[in-house]
Formats: C-alpha cells, structure tokens, sequence
C-alpha cells in the first residue's frame, strides 16, 4: 500500500564460550544505568562486538588492549555485519572504563561453538612444517613470521620477524593475540585451540532441531528405514495427507492439525499431530497448518539434498486452504489475506523445492 519494503533477517546467536554473556549485559550488572548503555552501544556497535569474549584475547583471561581504541575505518574486526555508528570521544572515555571493569578477574572456558569475532594471527606449530610459524591473516593472502634472526632477539623466545609475504592463506593452527614489537617483529600474547567446525544436520530431524518450534514435532511417529522419504521422493512414491480441527464450543482460541507421509511402495511412513493456541483459531487455519507442516517436512529433506528430483503428492479435504497453497503469489502475501502468517511461511521457504508437488482434494 505504502510502497516500501521489510526484511527482517532473524540470526541465531549464542555465546561462542563456556561462561560467555551478552556484553551489553554484563555492563548492565556493573551499574551503568540505561542512558549509559546507550551510549555504550553505539560503541559496541562501531567496535563490531556482540559478546563479552569478542573484547577478551585468546586466552579468555585478559582484554584484548586493541578494543579500548577505535576501531579504524575498513578494518573488519567481525564476521558480522554491523550498522555505521559514529560515537564521539567522550563515549569512548565510558567505553574504556566500562571494558577494564568487566574484564578484571575473568576466566572464560573454551570455545562451544565458532565465534564471530575476526582472528587475524594464527600460531602454527604442526610437525609436518619445518619449524614453527606465526601466520598474519589478510583476507585471501598471509604474511609468515618465524623466530626470529636478528641479534637483539636471538636469545629471546618469543620473538617473530615476517619473513614471507602474500602467500596463500591457511587457516591452520591455534588462534592467538600479539603484539607489535617493531614493525616486522610480534610477541604472543596468548594462544588457544580455534573453536570446532560448526556440525551440520545429517537427517531431517536434525533440520527441524535446528530451526527450533519443536513443539511441532513433538509426537512424530518414524517408521521405516534411514532414507525411505528421499527415495520415496525420487521414484514418485511418496504421499502426503493432511487434516485440521476445530470445535469452537469446547476450544474457541484452539485449533490442531494431523498429517500422515507414507510411501506407497511399503519403505515406511511419518505421523504427527500437533494443536496452536492463538485468538485467530478456526477451522480452515487448522487445515492451513497441516499443509504448513507437511512443507516444512519436505523443505528438511530437501536441505539434506538439494538436487533431488522426483515429487510428492499431496491430499487435503480443504479445497480453499489446497487452492491457496498450490496458487500462491511469488513475491508477496496480500496484507488483508487471512492467515497470511501461514501462507507466507510457506511462500518464503517452500516455493523453491527441487522436486514437484501435486495437490489433490
């Protein structure tokens, strides 16, 4: 109606290490009342940290020193991205103050999960290499430092002179913290092992884990071997049914959906059933959730594979709510349509399956 657009781009985050918080919390506890965090935010947001182990170094013990100054302008000191905010000196004078009264004292735990925080310097001591290296991180090329040569460091241990430059990049190696000693020569600060690889879903049920809403899938029956729905997908066997309820005189803000997936061919079928609480229930809003959940289901398989082929064939007593879903727009939901939730669930995640679906009453 208005002409203009919202996208609302929703990111799981959650705290990279064991004893981790928010930090804009952790300033909260110290007593910095709301017009300070304010104004501590709109550093935050200029420094690129989102949690308190984004300030700290790679031990997890100490502040990394690098975060009570500003942040320049083209570094990237996170993997996310952040709005511009321009907050003046006198903010940062807080931001100082409020960073060295946090940090005093804390032991972080190893990390749980990749972090967002950018690590630029690695520590590589495997012994397929020769020696021991220190590698500076710059995008798509590294330097390389070894101990160094040179007579004012010789006899110290922790002393590395760049030697290579622009070689290609390897993320190998623990994380680390430096600090400059000269211009071609860093000290470790601090090291630690690097946070494990993410793991991805290997079955459906996984998928929908990761999504969350559980409360969905919480009476899913399985039967049948691993992969049955894919190959059932494939060969054009698989069928899916669905129905909802609604009896306004005993639950009038209640309504549920049932659904059966089962192949044709004998491999196996899924049953679940599931009710939604909201001042919007009826009886077609149950049938629209029975088709909601049967696309969610094929929109996890299809994650695990995105190139299957095949299709599905898919049943509803409900001509209105199997003539919305089959015929729906592929941009936008219109703003007066009912249920629009439901629909453009749907629409966003599901029109873009690699197999066919079929609809029939």
């Amino acid at each position: 109606m208005f002409d203009f657009l919202i996208e609302v781009n929703n990111i799981s985050l959650k705290p990279p290490r064991q004893g981790d918080d928010w930090l804009i919390r952790k300033f909260w506890e110290i007593g910095f009342d709301e017009a300070d965090l304010v104004k501590l935010n709109k550093v935050r947001l200029h420094q690129q940290v989102v949690f308190f182990s984004d300030v700290m170094d790679a031990s997890g013990r100490r502040l990394d020193k690098k975060y009570l100054e500003k942040r320049p302008d083209g570094e990237k000191w996170s993997s996310l991205t952040f709005p511009t905010e321009k907050p003046p000196r006198a903010f940062f004078s807080m931001w100082k103050e409020a960073l060295l009264a946090i940090t005093t004292g804390v032991r972080l735990g190893e990390y749980e999960s990749e972090g967002y925080k950018t690590w630029d310097w690695r520590f590589d001591d495997n012994e397929e290499n020769s020696r021991p290296r220190l590698l500076h991180l710059k995008g798509d090329v590294m330097d390389v430092y070894f101990k160094s040569a040179d007579e004012q460091f010789v006899h110290m241990h922790n002393r590395w002179t760049r030697t290579r430059l622009d070689e290609p990049v390897e993320k190998v190696g623990q994380i680390c913290s430096v600090k400059l000693i000269r211009d071609d020569t860093m000290a470790i600060v601090a090291k630690a092992d690097p946070p494990p690889s993410p793991s991805h879903p290997s079955t459906f049920l996984e998928v929908l884990e990761e999504w969350g809403s559980e409360w969905m899938w919480e009476k899913l029956q399985l039967q049948g071997e691993d992969g049955w729905l894919e190959e059932a997908i494939r060969d054009n066997s698989l069928i899916a049914v669905t129905d909802g309820s609604y009896i306004k005189e005993l639950l009038p803000n209640v309504n549920s959906a049932a659904f059966v997936l089962i192949c044709s061919k004998g491999r196996g079928r899924l049953i679940g059933a599931f009710p939604e609480q909201t001042m919007a229930a009826c009886a077609y809003r149950g049938e629209l959730l029975g088709l909601l959940a049967i696309h969610l289901l094929l929109l996890s398989i299809n994650k695990l594979n995105p190139t299957l082929d095949g299709s599905v064939h898919i049943f509803s007593d409900c001509l209105g709510a199997l003539g919305r879903v089959e015929n729906l727009p592929p941009h936008r939901i219109p703003s007066r349509c009912r249920h629009s939730d439901i629909l453009k669930t749907i629409m966003v995640n599901c029109s873009s399956l690699s197999f066919k679906r079929y609809f029939s009453h």
